[in-house]
């Protein structure tokens, strides 16, 4: 086994108090914030340790690998029935799940396309599944641009290139509000340059740019819901020396994206951000990786936020330690809300516990921690009704591997 899966029986749970100021007096406070408030006032932060035994105590094993060239991150997708991964990197791979009849219920998977960029770039940097209308679009970044590929019949083929400066430790992402189709490609440079949104357009049959917003030095784009509120985050890990690292949100108003909120990141590098509801609340959590002020990776701390429907905004309510993480992902098993933090660490000899978190409200508890060396992404996802985790690492050494959901 590439991973060893430690710690899993002890659990940590954290319940803080609110720490940005909430009125008390209000009248008119909706019944989304009197919640949070009942559920968050007066809680001190706590820390207990004991064992599972409240009938949740499955967790993920290791049970295979994929033997490809170094990849930063993985995409799982579907289209037709049939489950894929991608893995973009200097051999860029699509794997089909396929059920193997020699290992049982295990599934197999077997190479479906070689994904090739152009000889110009080094690598694939980042990507995307799309889906328009009937049609199936892969989107992959690369540091001289943004290659689009639909499916078609049983292979992605090149369908349009968008060029750009600076695309290195880019990822798209894809967002469809209502009739429209977005693609948004954020830049992680302190340049001119900023967050770029494209658009599909039916007439051309491609992606054409629809507008650019005021905002640099993130890699990653978040795709935030709340209600019927559509709105982009972006977290920023290049400092700006007028607005320092504060990541930032832009909310569709029906015709474009307005900025809505400003996260004050206090000087801590932003890496990632995921959004999840549990019951009738929306929570967002920003992963830092970095602490300018303590000029640390391992001491830094990554927020969480719930939306408070009465200030229109995401409040902070605490803060829980991640040393060096890179990336965050929410999934669900049955009723239960899960979220995973992929922590990187800070050298190439020492394992560093990434964890899988069960979300209780405004409580996180350690589920389990999977110690590895420079784990950089954890994606969830489905085959046959069975829950996986896919686990991309930065370490050469270290190829993607699989990790299966088992219940007690």
């Amino acid at each position: 086994m590439l991973f060893d899966i430690t710690k899993i029986c002890f659990l940590v749970v954290f319940v803080v108090r609110v720490t940005s100021s909430l009125p008390v007096s209000q009248q008119n406070e909706d019944s989304s914030l009197l919640k949070v408030k009942s559920q968050l006032a007066g809680l001190e932060r706590r820390v207990n340790t004991h064992c599972d035994s409240d009938g949740l105590g499955g967790v993920f094993v290791n049970f295979t690998s994929v033997s490809a060239e170094k990849s930063f991150h993985v995409l799982p997708f579907s289209i037709d029935g049939n489950d894929y991964l991608y893995l973009p990197g200097k051999r860029s791979m699509v794997y089909q799940i396929r059920e193997s009849h020699l290992r049982g219920e295990n599934p197999l998977l077997a190479p479906h396309q070689h994904i090739r960029l152009p000889s110009d770039s080094s690598q694939a940097l980042g990507a995307e599944f799309m889906k328009i209308g009937r049609r199936r679009f892969l989107s992959t970044t690369h540091n001289r641009g943004c290659e689009i590929r639909e499916w078609r019949g049983s292979r992605f083929l090149l369908h349009q290139n968008i060029v750009f400066a600076f695309a290195e430790k880019v990822s798209p992402k894809y967002v469809q509000i209502s009739s429209y189709s977005f693609l948004i490609l954020p830049f992680y440079y302190d340049t001119a340059e900023e967050a770029a949104v494209y658009y599909w357009n039916k007439d051309k049959d491609k992606f054409d740019l629809f507008d650019r917003l005021p905002v640099t030095g993130g890699h990653n784009v978040a795709h935030i819901v709340v209600g019927n509120r559509h709105c982009l985050g972006f977290p920023r890990r290049a400092y700006d020396l007028e607005e320092g690292l504060n990541s930032k949100i832009f909310c569709w108003s029906g015709s474009h994206f307005v900025h809505h909120q400003t996260l004050l990141d206090r000087d801590k590098r932003a890496f990632s951000m995921i959004s999840y509801s549990v019951g009738s609340l929306t929570y967002l959590v920003v992963a830092y990786h970095y602490d300018r002020l303590l000029e640390s990776h391992t001491k830094a701390y990554s927020d969480i936020y719930v939306w408070n429907s009465w200030q229109q905004k995401f409040t902070l309510i605490h803060s829980f330690p991640t040393p060096v993480a890179t990336h965050l992902d929410a999934f669900k098993i049955g009723n239960q809300q899960y979220l995973t933090v992929a922590n990187l660490g800070t050298d190439n000899t020492n394992p560093v516990a990434s964890t899988i978190y069960r979300v209780e409200g405004p409580e996180l508890t350690v589920h389990q921690e999977i110690q590895a060396i420079r784990i950089y992404e954890m994606k969830s996802f489905s085959h046959r009704n069975k829950t996986f985790l896919a686990i991309a690492t930065a370490d050469e050494s270290h190829p993607t591997s699989i990790y299966r959901w088992q219940s007690p």
